[in-house]
């Protein structure tokens, strides 16, 4: 199959592995998800968590925050810096989004054809948008295979939508693209984010100085941002030309709220993707 790459503008970061230090260190049913931690690390509270981003955002932080894999305190600097981001996101020209679909711009129609083909059977029977952004991850994480054949050229380079669905396989910042993609297919505006994360060998309480290593996506529902991380919903994996796993489904990054996100994703770069 045709190999197609599309670069990010994004010349001054290198895309480390989304889990390549999390393999070594953990079992296959794990090896996409956040380092799991000690239970020192991890505490427990009867805090109230935020509910939505905008919450999240608009009021007084919470001291802890509960992943899938603990609770944990609250990296304040973390947070802010996500704030300022998510206030200051760019904004691709109609090219860049264009190279996002497909590789031929000829093909561009056809290719959102496709998408919201799609798009509009992943969310069948969704009334609201935050069902749809939900059902759309949902379907990424558990259809499309987490590629390690491809995750250490180092290029911070993205797959187009169209060689992500040929391939059923892709590297984080495939993940999050398609996710985008099919977002903007139903009409639903995404953010596209580049960051580092507590992958890769990173713990929670090392975000701050993690280097970028990951991507994921934020959606806009009802006036609100929900958090999506597709790659981390499942372990289903492709490496030496097999896939296996998928065994393990974390719905919880399916739709996560801004605290949750601050504890496990730092953002570096945010691009504002609209519908088509």
């Amino acid at each position: 199959m045709k190999q197609i790459l599309k670069k990010l503008l994004l010349s001054s970061l290198l895309l480390t592995s989304c889990a390549a230090g999390a393999l070594e260190t953990t079992p296959a049913s794990t090896q996409t998800a956040p380092v799991q931690t000690s239970s020192a690390e991890a505490v427990e509270t009867s805090s109230e968590t935020v509910t939505s981003a905008e919450q999240a955002v608009q009021t007084e932080q919470t001291a802890f925050y509960t992943t899938p894999y603990g609770t944990f305190p609250l990296i304040e600097a973390v947070w802010e810096h996500n704030e300022h981001m998510l206030g200051t996101p760019s904004e691709p020209g109609e090219e860049l989004l264009v190279s996002y679909l497909t590789d031929d711009p000829a093909r561009a129609d056809e290719v959102k054809a496709q998408l919201k083909a799609l798009a509009s059977e992943i969310t069948a029977g969704c009334t609201t948008d935050a069902q749809r952004g939900r059902a759309i991850s949902m379907w990424v994480g558990t259809n499309i295979a987490y590629d390690f054949d491809l995750e250490d050229d180092g290029s911070f380079e993205v797959l187009t939508a169209e060689t992500v669905l040929e391939r059923r396989r892709a590297p984080c910042t495939g993940f999050a693209n398609l996710f985008s993609c099919l977002c903007a297919a139903e009409g639903i505006e995404t953010l596209f984010m580049i960051g580092g994360t507590s992958s890769g060998g990173y713990q929670r309480s090392q975000l701050e100085a993690a280097p970028a290593n990951h991507a994921w996506n934020a959606y806009l529902a009802d006036g609100q941002w929900h958090f999506s991380d597709s790659t981390w919903i499942s372990d289903l994996s492709y490496e030496n030309g097999e896939i296996f796993g998928g065994e393990q489904c974390l719905d919880y990054y399916a739709d996560f709220d801004f605290g949750g996100m601050c504890i496990e994703h730092r953002i570096d770069r945010c691009e504002k993707r609209t519908a088509f």
